[in-house]
């Protein structure tokens, strides 16, 4: 639950600051200004969305690996 909360905190902030930087560029449009750069790309917070998705993904099943099946008999042979 961790792991998904913190990829879910790290892609509501790619996405919070895609929102900023185009909100900014918009109001340079807008407001008759000569923008300075081109819009932020959408495609590409995109692609980094699904870096991280394939990043945590990995991760989590590198974690699966790691750990050692339970098994419920254990104590009984005792």
């Amino acid at each position: 639950m961790q792991a998904f909360k913190r990829t879910y905190d790290a892609a509501t902030a790619l996405v919070e600051q895609y929102n900023r930087d185009l909100a900014a560029w918009e109001r340079q449009v807008h407001g008759g200004q000569q923008p300075q750069q081109t819009p932020p790309e959408k495609e590409s917070i995109r692609k980094k969305l699904r870096d991280m998705e394939a990043e945590a993904k990995r991760r989590n099943d590198a974690r699966r690996q790691q750990t050692r099946p339970r098994s419920h008999d254990y104590d009984r042979g005792r």
